[in-house]
């Protein structure tokens, strides 16, 4: 695995097509992209602890693998669709630098690097979301979309948050680490606020989609708080809630008018 650290290599191609240019920033595309890797650097850090615990330690790396390639995807075609706006390519330039930093951490998954993975994803996830915000509220379709991006916003976070509460789990049960289990907070309450708001949103096709969502959350959270250290339970129920996350997150970017 560290080859393929090691061989990680991006080349930053800056646009000069202004986002007057619609037709060739699509921001059904560009915010698709830039919320997947908001949610990717959480899943990082799932992974990681998973993989550190012995749970489904090969499954669990392939799918580290695959979501770094998916990061790297999402970061060249964000880096071919900015605007010529000096703040936003200030903003993409911290997000590649924090991407390289967060890279050589990985390299080293041994325990005295755990604060600064820790670190270096929590970082990554900030600029991630910083980038996404700054961005899309200077595209000319903002506006057009101001609703449908504040449902985005609620199943994204929900999405961070659960895998939140299995990167708090294992780090309690699992790897004895109090310092880092403190930073990553678990909030129930605010995950069903966000599930309430989504199942007031009359353009859902499908509702049974949040009455699952919230099902399943009820399930995780009697998981979290039952004494038995119960690992792969919590990874099975909290993988369903997040492939049901994500089925109703391109849901409603399919949504976005462009």
């Amino acid at each position: 695995m560290k080859k393929r650290f090691f061989s990680f290599a991006l080349l930053i191609l800056f646009s000069s097509v202004a986002f007057a240019q619609e037709d060739e920033n699509p921001i059904g595309e560009l915010s698709k992209r830039l919320y997947e890797n908001e949610m990717l650097a959480n899943r990082f850090l799932k992974n990681f602890v998973l993989a550190k615990s012995q749970v489904f330690k090969t499954k669990i790396m392939s799918d580290f693998d695959k979501s770094l390639a998916l990061f790297d995807d999402n970061i060249s075609y964000i880096s071919m669709h900015l605007p010529d706006d000096n703040k936003i390519r200030d903003k993409f330039m911290s997000l590649q630098g924090q991407w390289n930093v967060f890279r050589m951490a990985i390299i080293d998954l041994e325990q005295k690097n755990y604060k600064t993975i820790v670190n270096s994803t929590l970082m990554l996830e900030s600029e991630c979301k910083s980038m996404r915000e700054e961005l899309l509220s200077k595209h000319p379709k903002y506006d057009d979309n101001k609703k449908i991006f504040k449902y985005i916003d609620y199943v994204v976070e929900n999405t961070k948050r659960i895998d939140g509460v299995v990167i708090n789990y294992v780090f309690k049960n699992q790897l004895n680490f109090p310092a880092i289990e403190k930073a990553i907070t678990v909030n129930f309450s605010a995950i069903e606020k966000n599930l309430s708001k989504l199942a007031k949103y009359k353009k859902l096709q499908d509702k049974r989609n949040v009455t699952d969502l919230a099902n399943s959350l009820k399930m995780i959270e009697n998981i979290y708080n039952n004494q038995n250290d119960r690992p792969k339970l919590l990874y099975s129920n909290t993988k369903y809630f997040s492939k049901k996350s994500y089925i109703l997150f391109y849901e409603l970017i399919n949504q976005i008018q462009n």
